[in-house]
Parts: structure tokens; C-alpha cells; sequence
């Protein structure tokens, strides 16, 4: 098969474990009764409910900083929270600008765990570029050798239960970060084989 094949038939295969990665973490949540049960604000205790409001606040903002940001009172009431130097906001601007421009009228809960089941997902192409890069590590191959351990990797990924850790939660910051690290850490096994 010449390469533009296996390049075609391996990005469709990455789409298709994304999105389905993603339609397994938001309709496995989204079909849990307690989930759907009621606002937000009921669903959504501790943490996720934190961000959430956050992430709420920014979108009520228009994507910008909140006027009272720096002085919430809602956070730990008498007192005043500057909820900017409490807190590491920044997947809240994500969330908060990928909502604005595709939310349409879904309500943004449902969008925060389409979304952030899409980023957790995300995954699959870091571990892709690990499976290939260490593939390489192993010597002279032939070009499709590292991309087939990397489709291999990818779907011991898919069927591993840690990938589904953060599955029914909203809003956690592993979504975010793990993807990162994955796809710079195949990105560094990538730059130390090519000098």
C-alpha cells in the first residue's frame, strides 16, 4: 500500500477514536440518571461545581474577565475570593470561548462535557506519536512498522479503563492537561530520534 494510503487510512482511524472517545464520555454521562436530574447547580458539587461557576461567569462576561472577578463574594461568603490569584482560571477561558462560538443553544453543562470529553480524547494522538516514536527507537524500519505500533498503542489507549478515569465528571483539568502531555512527550521521543 503506498504511503499516502497508510497516512489516509491511519489519520481516519485517529478521527474515528477520537470522536468515538468522545460520544462514549458525554452519551455514557449523559445517560446516567443522576446526571440528568435537575440544574447544574444541583448536579454539580466541590470542584466541577467551582469551575463551573467559573467557567459560567466568563461566558456571562462575554470571554472576558468578569468585573468582580477579583473580589467575588459568591465564593466564600462574607468574605470577598480574587478569584484570579486563587485559582489557575485558564481551561475556564477555553471552555468559556469554545462555547461562545459553537454552544449554540446547548446548555453549557452538556457543552462542558462534550467539550471536555473531546479534549480528554484528545489523548489517543499523543499516545499515537509515543507508539511510533519508540517504535523507531528499535532501529531501521520500514515507515509503516512505527505508524502500526502506533495505531496498536493508540488502541490499547481506547480499551484501557484509566482512559476513562475522569468519565461523569465535568470540568476536570486532566482533560486538559493529559493530552498536552502526552502529545509533548511523543513530540520529544520525535526530536530526540530526528536530532
Amino acid at each position: 500500500m503506498p504511503r499516502l494510503h497508510w497516512f489516509l487510512v491511519s489519520t481516519l482511524l485517529l478521527v474515528l477514536a477520537v470522536l468515538g472517545g468522545t460520544t462514549l464520555r458525554a452519551q455514557r454521562t449523559l445517560n446516567d440518571d443522576a446526571f440528568a436530574a435537575g440544574p447544574p447547580e444541583g448536579r454539580l458539587r466541590s470542584d466541577p461545581g467551582l469551575l463551573y461557576y467559573l467557567t459560567e461567569r466568563v461566558v456571562a462576561a462575554g470571554g472576558g474577565i468578569p468585573a468582580d472577578l477579583r473580589a467575588d463574594t459568591r465564593l466564600a461568603w462574607p468574605e470577598t475570593t480574587d478569584a484570579l490569584s486563587t485559582y489557575t482560571m485558564g481551561q475556564e477561558w477555553l471552555v468559556a470561548w469554545s462555547y461562545r462560538a459553537f454552544g449554540g443553544g446547548m446548555p453549557l453543562d452538556e457543552f462542558c462535557l462534550w467539550f471536555m470529553g473531546l479534549l480528554a480524547s484528545l489523548t489517543v494522538v499523543g499516545v499515537l506519536v509515543i507508539g511510533a516514536e519508540l517504535a523507531w527507537l528499535g532501529g531501521d524500519a520500514a515507515p509503516r512498522v512505527p505508524l502500526l505500533a502506533g495505531l496498536v498503542a493508540a488502541g490499547l489507549w481506547l480499551v484501557t479503563p484509566a482512559a476513562y478515569r475522569t468519565l461523569g465528571f465535568v470540568l476536570v483539568r486532566e482533560d486538559v492537561s493529559v493530552p498536552l502531555f502526552a502529545l509533548h512527550l511523543g513530540l520529544l521521543l520525535r526530536a530526540r530520534r530526528t536530532g
